[in-house]
């Protein structure tokens, strides 16, 4: 099936945090999280799983967000590099935190989290703007060391890729 792919390719990727970078170029030190759940178990799960991970992923922050609301506030006073957002929340879906991060101009990524994991979900899902979706019960495995990885390493590039737009027009 198109999922069994799909977990076969990611579990053959490379090795989660190798070549990612921070916005100097250099090593990135620390990274700040931010999990979105609007069921307070869930949004422990999800600090939880972000607790798991080994130490060569440096972890600077990981804040909490009942609420897309929450979410937005949030990011408009810490330093975010990584959103992990359940797919539903009381006020809204990623859906909307996606298309409001596309509109403020900041690439940083979200990467989904549902109990829903079928095919067409994570297709429309990663159609709509998600960086990468994992299932809920893929949290603690390799599959989400992965998944974090794959997130901001694009996010590095797309850093970069804005920053080289803009400098070439600044000439």
């Amino acid at each position: 099936s198109v999922m069994k792919r799909i977990q076969r390719l990611r579990l053959e990727e490379v090795t989660p945090f190798s070549g990612v970078v921070g916005r100097s170029g250099a090593a990135k030190t620390d990274w700040h999280i931010l999990c979105v759940d609007g069921d307070a178990a869930g949004l422990q799960q999800l600090h939880q799983a972000v607790g798991t991970l080994p130490e060569s992923v440096p972890i600077g922050s990981v804040h909490q967000a009942g609420s897309l609301q929450e979410a937005r506030c949030l990011v408009e006073v810490e330093p975010v590099d990584l959103i992990i957002c359940e797919f539903r929340v009381q006020d809204g879906d990623f859906l909307d935190l996606v298309r409001w991060r596309s509109f403020d101009g900041d690439s940083v990524p979200v990467l989904v989290v549902s109990e829903m994991s079928d095919g067409a979900t994570v297709a429309n899902a990663l159609h709509a703007g998600a960086a990468d979706y994992i299932p809920r019960s893929a949290l603690i495995t390799p599959a989400f060391l992965q998944a974090i990885s794959r997130c901001l390493q694009r996010a590095e590039l797309s850093n970069m890729l804005r920053k080289s737009h803009e400098h070439m027009h600044s000439l």
